[in-house]
């Protein structure tokens, strides 16, 4: 797609610079969790501990 001219608008295209309110409202703790399946399907209410806790 980059060598096709005719999807410059989409390849080349560019974000503009966020607000200083924006950057500070994505600055948020990580989280991470077991995925959708096993928390409906496992029978244990098991703490886990990730890296970075």
């Amino acid at each position: 797609m980059n060598k096709d001219s005719k999807y410059d608008g989409i390849t080349k295209s560019r974000f503009e610079t966020p607000t200083d309110d924006v950057v500070s409202d994505l600055d948020c703790n990580e989280e991470k969790r077991d995925g959708f399946l096993k928390r409906i399907f496992s029978s244990k209410k098991k703490q886990r501990k990730f890296k970075g806790e």
